[in-house]
This record gives structure tokens, C-alpha cells and sequence, in this order.
């Protein structure tokens, strides 16, 4: 009880938590820095912010800061498990959680109702169920209509009780074992359930049974009591007795709330739910000795609440592209969302000037309405922000993150409803039901013994026949010493039994006080064993952000390691496939220079330097390996154009004269639209022939050939001397083209040799 009110003097401000979904892709937008701060980081394709700037990394601060792998338990523990203290101690309570849509808000408030995953919800029914004693019969507490609660008369209650199902049983789930300390055992209680869906704006009971697909004229209204607290109108509040019957009435009930499918979530929300469980207690009647009855006086009953809210999700049409019934549901959703954010924003006003206070406008939306008594002070409230690290939702973030900033900034009065103080006798470890029963079974087991014991026998009448009846004296004085002896030894038997009872309670008590020192001691290893765990927890959160930071950077290495190795295999293999294409041309042109470069020689039978030059030529074209058909060639043509390669297939052959019927050979002009290099003998014979080679003016001669000197040109012709066997001087021109290969290189493509000889007549 004292840490229940320790907690509440800590602090008076509105409480937020965060809690992070798991998110395994690339570029989280959110990182977890510490315990109670993360960081927001904008992708990689994040769009500018309004000035035109690139978006930067911003740290944002909160009361705690739940991992992403973090267990449904572990949050129980941190966010809601002292509110359901403060409903057993009669404080009021408000949780809720808020976030875009697809965050995680569903599951953090229900979970999956499979193995170790409940949620809120039936974790904190578990927690008080486990936690109260002298739980009334059904139907003793019964609700007024006016957001209280009256006591019925015990025939009443047994009637009303007539039309009550069986009990329910859930095993699929593990039940919450924790408990709470506080409730007095001089009170008797009963449990209340309500579910409540604020839908387009309008509220609707879910316990409704009629509640259907058409809801018309089946909105609540909400209301005031006479304690200025808001509640809604007529709606049905069930009495439970276990956590098993809360979810089943929660399960049918989720039946009949408004989900539907978008593009961003499969199962999304479409309204607001409140989930609250009242705790109703009143004292014990004492008047009553032959039941347990709490006492009808209304003004003794003690009502508190926890409210449990399942904020819809924030949506935006240009994402979800939603359409029809699914926008008008969105634009009330954000509607709402904008509503809270303005009374924030109002209530941080207020406080920077509070001799001036400006009213909050809670009566825009149903569902700033419904908790204006929250946040004037009746009771305590707590945000869990719920964030998707998915760099999609890197805008929404933003805004979710700067109203959780903002609504830490509020300061929530403290509620002035006093915390009872518990007297030592009414925070008994057992009920007042189970004490009560132990006096009654010790009294009829005491009522089966008889209280009269017969230690004397029956004394003899005194009756004297006369003053001289010594018969009768002697009589009378055996009977008392008798007496006397049977007296003086039933006090030594209870002078020994007084012994061995002091003897068997001093090891009785001893035995219990070792036994209490032993649980206190146990009890204290238990808490420094708690503290241990949790500082070996905080560690571990923070070793396992340590690795995931690890393993993020080691993929990010690892992809850099492996496309730069395959740009150097790209590379290599690049540099060699130019290599191999500089040495072929290399080789080229030795075998040219070689030829060129012999002095003009006598007749051979050989055929000359012309056929040895050809026979060089045809073998150097028949051993070039294949082209492969991917790689498309080309050639420069006329006009400086590059043409497909198979364009040169008709270029070598010869030309049809019809005037004489047969196919003449004539030989192709150069330079048209690009340049000549002519590579001409190093000793060249002047011929003084009347026909001459004419070459175009910016054709390019040379003696002894560069790899540099092809780049520029589009022609090429090597001029060649020889003599035939006749003595006969003869002038040949080899043309070709010159064409880029795939390697960057350039190679030439013989077409054409023109011949000029000298005979004599």
C-alpha cells in the first residue's frame, strides 16, 4: 500500500511508454537507444521536410522503453500491473494505446489467447482475481443505472442468480499467477465488466446482444453523475466471477466490433474500444451471524475502475487509398486522434498560465468526452505509444512521436479520492470467509467434548444419628483425605502437563518465529534476486541492441564485400578481355610492319611479298575466334556512321556492268564522310604512272603504324611495291575498314585492292 502511494507522490505527470514492433528489413526508421530513449531515423528516400531540407535524426524521451522482442508479460509488468493495484486499493485508472494502424495496439491489449501472449486485458483480470477475497455471490451488488451500485436483499439476490449460465472455462492460454496486496478483508466485492465501441462518433454497448450490422437507434449517450465523472448511458454491465468469464463475454463481444481490411492492415481497427472492469466492495454486515452479507448502506460502497483503451489507428488516405465507407471511417478516427491532441495541447496552455485558464474543449469528440474526469484529476492515466520501425511509415511516426512529446508535457492533477488505510487485522494473509469458518468448525468441534470433568467421586450425604455417630465422621474424613490425595495429584499432573504444554509451545513458537525469520530472509533474497534479475535483464536488452547494431553492420559489410569483389571480377575480367584484344592487335601489326618493311625483292616462285601478305591476312581472319551473336558489330560508313557489320558482305563484291553482260570488278572510292590512314612502304619506288592514288586531303599517311593512330579514322590502305617475274614493277593498294571491337579496341576489315602495273609494250 505504501509503495501504491510512494508511486503516486512520484510524479503527477502524464506517464508515456513505447513500445517498438519487431522489424527485420533494412533501414529501421526507429532505434532503440537506451531504456527510455530511441531515435528517429529517416530512410534513405525519406522526403525533404517543409523548408526543403533533408530530414535528420531526432531522440525522443520516454518514461520506458519496451524492446522490440520484449515479452507480453514483461510490458504487463512495466505499464498495467500497479494500475490493478490502485482498482484493488479504490483509485481509478486510465490506459491506452496509441499508434499508426499496423503497429502492434491489438495485440498489445489483447494478444493471441494462445501459450504465454495474453495481453493486457486478460492478464490484468487474472492479476485481480487472483489478488481479492470475500468475493460476493452473483447478483448481490447490482448497478443503479446512474454509474453506482446498490446492495440487494440476500432472497433477492438468490432469485436473481436463478438466470445465470454455468461457469466458463479457457485452458488454451497460461493463467497470470501474480498478485496484489491491499484489499481490506473486512469488505466483501463483486466484479463488473463493460465494452464499449466509440465508432464514426457514436457510442455502442458490445455486450448488446441486439447489436448487428444495422445499428440504427442503437447509439448511448454519455452522461454525468452526481460526482462530475462521465460515464455511458445504459449500457450493460456484466458481473463475473472469473478471469475465464471475462473472455468469454470479451470474445463474443469482439465479435460485434467494426474491423475491416485495408491496403496497410488485413484486420484494422475502425472504432475505439473501452474495456472497463469495476471493483465494487462494501464492509461486511456484522448483524448478520448466519451468512456473509455486505451491508445495504450505499454510501459505504466503494466503485473503482480501470479503463483499458484500444486507440484506433491513424490513417492516411493517400497510403491506405481508401475509398467510401473505409474514408468516412478514417476521417472520424483521425477526427478524434486530432480532438486528444488538442486538448493536449489546450491542457499545457492552462498550465503556463494558470491564473487565466482557457476551457478544453472535451465535447468535440465522444471519446475526449468520456475521460474528461481523467484528466482533471479522478484517477491516473498512462499512454503506450506503439511504433512499426518500417520505413513506409517514417511520416507517421513523426507525428506519433511528437504527440507523445507533447503529452508528456501535461501534468494531470492528482485524484483526490483518499487511499484507505488498511489496519493490521484487515490485511490478514487469509479472508475473513476462511477465518470466520475456522471459528465455527472450533466451535463445534469444542461442542462435541464435554466442559465437565469428574475428578472427585460422589460425596457421601452428611447425616449424624447423633454426637456420638463416629461412624459416620469416620465416613466423612476417609472420603476428604481421599479427596485431598486425588486433588494433590491432579495439580501435579498439571503442574507436569502446565511443563510439557509451555515446552511444546516455546518450540512451537520458536519454530514459527525461525520459520518467519527464514521467509523474511527468504523473501529478501527474493527481492535482491529481483533486482539481479532485473539488472541482468536491462543488460541483456542492452548486449542484445549491441548485437543487433552488430549484425546490421556486419550485413551491410558483408553485401559492400561481396558487390565489390564482383566489381573486381567485373573488372578483372574487363581487363582481360582487353588484354587479350591489345595483344591479337599488337600481334597485327607486327605481322604487318614485318611485311612492309622488307626492301622490294627479285621474282620469286613464291608469288612475292603481296601473296605472303594475303596468306598472312586470310590465316590471322580464319583463326579469329567466333563473335558471339549477343555482341552486335559495327563499322563507320559513309558519313561517319557506324552500320551493322553484315552490311559488309556486299562491299567486297563485284559490280554488274550490263553493257558488257559480265560482272567487272571496280573498286570502291574512300574517304566519303571519313578519313584515309595510308600506310605507305618505307622505301616507296616512284612509278611516274599517269594514273596516280588520289587520297582525300585530310587523310592521315604514315610508314610504321600506332594503335593511337587508327583512333579518328574510318579508312584504311597499306600501299605495297613488288616485281613481277617479268621485271615488271607493280603498285598495290590494300583497303579497308576500320571498326570498333568489344574490347575498346579497333580492328580492319580488308574489301578491296586496286593494282597498278607497269608492262612493257
Amino acid at each position: 500500500m505504501a509503495g501504491v502511494q510512494a508511486k503516486k507522490r512520484k510524479t503527477s505527470t502524464l506517464e508515456v511508454m513505447c513500445r517498438i514492433r519487431p522489424y527485420d528489413g533494412d533501414h529501421p526508421s526507429v532505434a532503440i537507444i537506451d531504456e527510455e530513449k530511441v531515435r528517429l531515423v529517416p530512410p534513405p528516400d525519406a522526403p525533404l521536410n517543409r523548408h526543403g531540407e533533408p530530414r535528420t535524426e531526432s531522440v525522443y524521451k520516454f518514461a520506458h522503453v519496451f524492446e522490440p522482442y520484449e515479452s507480453q508479460r514483461a510490458v504487463f509488468e512495466q505499464s498495467a500491473l500497479d494500475f490493478v493495484e490502485n482498482l484493488v486499493n479504490g483509485q481509478n485508472s486510465l490506459l491506452f494505446t496509441y499508434g499508426v494502424t499496423g503497429s502492434g495496439k491489438t495485440f498489445t491489449m489483447t494478444g493471441t489467447g494462445v501459450g504465454d501472449n495474453s495481453g493486457i486485458i486478460p492478464r490484468s483480470v487474472d492479476v485481480l482475481f487472483n489478488s481479492i477475497k470475500n468475493q460476493a455471490d452473483k447478483c448481490v451488488f447490482a448497478p443503479n443505472g446512474r454509474n453506482g451500485f446498490y446492495v440487494r436483499a440476500p432472497e433477492e439476490a438468490w432469485l436473481a442468480r436463478e438466470h445465470y449460465p454455468a461457469e466458463y472455462s479457457i485452458s488454451e492460454r497460461i493463467i497470470e499467477s501474480k498478485k496484489v496486496y491491499g484489499f481490506r478483508n473486512d469488505m466483501m466485492c463483486s466484479v463488473f465488466i463493460s465494452y464499449v465501441e466509440i465508432y464514426n462518433d457514436q457510442c455502442y454497448d458490445l455486450f448488446d446482444s441486439a447489436l448487428g450490422q444495422n445499428r440504427l437507434n442503437m447509439t448511448k449517450n454519455i452522461r454525468s453523475d452526481a460526482n462530475g465523472v462521465n460515464y455511458v448511458e445504459k449500457v450493460v454491465e456484466v458481473e463475473v466471477t472469473s478471469s475465464d468469464e471475462v473472455l468469454e463475454e470479451y470474445l463474443k463481444a469482439q465479435e460485434r466490433r467494426s474491423f475491416a481490411k485495408t491496403v496497410l492492415n488485413d484486420n484494422s481497427s475502425r472504432s475505439h474500444s473501452v474495456f472497463t472492469i469495476k471493483l465494487v466492495q462494501a464492509p461486511i454486515d456484522e448483524s448478520l451471524t448466519d451468512t456473509t452479507h455486505p451491508v445495504s448502506d450505499e454510501s459505504k460502497i466503494v466503485v473503482s475502475q480501470l479503463s483499458l483503451v484500444d486507440l484506433a489507428g491513424s490513417e492516411r488516405s493517400k497510403r491506405t487509398e481508401n475509398q467510401g465507407q473505409r474514408l468516412v471511417e478514417a476521417g472520424k478516427i483521425n477526427q478524434s486522434l486530432l480532438v486528444l491532441r488538442r486538448c493536449f495541447e489546450q491542457l499545457r496552455e492552462n498550465q503556463k498560465r494558470p491564473g487565466n485558464p482557457q476551457p478544453v474543449n472535451y465535447r468535440d469528440q465522444k471519446l475526449t468526452y468520456l475521460f474528461k474526469s481523467y484528466f482533471e484529476g479522478n484517477g491516473r492515466i498512462r499512454m503506450i505509444v506503439c511504433v512499426n520501425p518500417r520505413p513506409k511509415d517514417y511520416e507517421e511516426n513523426i507525428f506519433v512521436m511528437s504527440f507523445a512529446e507533447l503529452a508528456q508535457d501535461v501534468d494531470i492533477p492528482e485524484s483526490a479520492t483518499p487511499v484507505p488505510l488498511l489496519l493490521d487485522m484487515t490485511n490478514q494473509r487469509y479472508s475473513r470467509r476462511e477465518v470466520n469458518k475456522w471459528y465455527m468448525e472450533l466451535d463445534t468441534r469444542l461442542a462435541q467434548i464435554s466442559s465437565r470433568m469428574d475428578i472427585f467421586k460422589k460425596p457421601p450425604p452428611i447425616q449424624l444419628r447423633d454426637m456420638d455417630d463416629e461412624d459416620s465422621i469416620i465416613r466423612l474424613r476417609e472420603y476428604y483425605t481421599e479427596a485431598e490425595r486425588t486433588r494433590s495429584g491432579q495439580i501435579s499432573v498439571l503442574k507436569t502437563n502446565e511443563a510439557d504444554l509451555k515446552k511444546i509451545m516455546l518450540e512451537r513458537l520458536c519454530s514459527a518465529d525461525l520459520d518467519r525469520r527464514l521467509v523474511d530472509e527468504r523473501e529478501q533474497e527474493i527481492d535482491e534476486l529481483r533486482e539481479c534479475n532485473s539488472s541482468i535483464s536491462k543488460e541483456r536488452n542492452r548486449l542484445r541492441r549491441e548485437v543487433n547494431k552488430l549484425q546490421v553492420k556486419l550485413s551491410k559489410y558483408e553485401s559492400e564485400f561481396l558487390n565489390q569483389r564482383r566489381r573486381d571480377e567485373d573488372e578483372r575480367r574487363r581487363q582481360m578481355e582487353q588484354n587479350e584484344a591489345l595483344m591479337k592487335q599488337r600481334e597485327t601489326m607486327k605481322t604487318i610492319v614485318a611485311g612492309l618493311n622488307v626492301p622490294p625483292s627479285a621474282p620469286s616462285s613464291s608469288g612475292g611479298r603481296v601473296a605472303a601478305l594475303t596468306t598472312m591476312f586470310s590465316s590471322e581472319q580464319e583463326n579469329r575466334p567466333p563473335v558471339p551473336s549477343k555482341t552486335k558489330q559495327y563499322v563507320r560508313g559513309p558519313g561517319g556512321q557506324y552500320n551493322p557489320a553484315n552490311a559488309l558482305v556486299n562491299r567486297g563484291r563485284g559490280v554488274a556492268n550490263i553493257r558488257y553482260g559480265k560482272a567487272q570488278r571496280r573498286s570502291r572510292s574512300l574517304g566519303v564522310g571519313g578519313r584515309v590512314l595510308n600506310h605507305q612502304p618505307l622505301n616507296k619506288i616512284p612509278t611516274g604512272t599517269v594514273f596516280q592514288a588520289e587520297f582525300p586531303n585530310n587523310t592521315k599517311h604514315t610508314t610504321k603504324v600506332k594503335p593511337q593512330d587508327l583512333k579518328g579514322c574510318t579508312d584504311y590502305v597499306i600501299t605495297n611495291q613488288n616485281v613481277d617475274d617479268g621485271g615488271n614493277l607493280c603498285t598495290q593498294h590494300f583497303k579497308g575498314d576500320i571498326v570498333p571491337t568489344a574490347a575498346g579496341g579497333h580492328a580492319v576489315m580488308f574489301r578491296d585492292v586496286e593494282r597498278l602495273t607497269q608492262e612493257s609494250p
